[in-house]
């Protein structure tokens, strides 16, 4: 009689398992990645940026800036961005910082893979966006807007602070 009580208590934890792998949904439970989504519908599902994206204008007037932010992949399946345009600024094109003996150069990249539940951060030094030519206008502590394009054509906005330049922000 044991064995049948314990098999009914595995094929009962089982089941429940398993129930709760399906109802998972593509978006973690978290009330705030749910606000975020709420508030900027045109991203595609499960993807988002966090907060705290910012543009790091140039030292030198008429010299390129740079545009900052993470983006989460919530979803099942990888996102690929092809282009990233920014609200006051010419043109945008994506770039690395690579480091050889010493000297640091930039590299034009053709996409950024958002891996399915990973998170791929822009940050100084590393990953970025390049925001040429931009518009006297745009001024520190101001705000403007960037538009990540997805390969599969979807599109969607976000804010960018604007920050001096060497401004680690917070």
């Amino acid at each position: 009689m044991r064995v049948k009580y314990w098999q009914i208590a595995m094929t009962g934890a089982l089941m429940a398992g398993l129930a709760a792998c399906g109802s998972e949904s593509e978006t973690p439970a978290d009330p705030t990645v749910e606000q975020e989504l709420a508030a900027n519908p045109d991203m595609p599902a499960g993807i988002r940026v966090a907060e705290g994206a910012w543009l790091s204008l140039p030292a030198v007037p008429g010299n390129p800036g740079a545009v900052y932010f993470s983006m989460i992949n919530a979803s099942n399946s990888d996102a690929t961005v092809v282009a990233v345009d920014v609200t006051g600024a010419g043109n945008a094109m994506i770039h690395r910082t690579v480091m050889t003996e010493g000297t640091a150069s930039m590299t034009d990249m053709d996409e950024i893979i958002v891996p399915a539940g990973k998170t791929v951060s822009l940050r100084p030094g590393e990953m970025h966006v390049m925001a040429m030519q931009l518009d006297p206008s745009l001024e520190v502590g101001g705000e403007t807007e960037a538009t990540v394009i997805f390969a599969n054509g979807d599109k969607a906005s976000f804010p960018v602070l604007i920050r001096s330049a060497g401004d680690p922000g917070s």
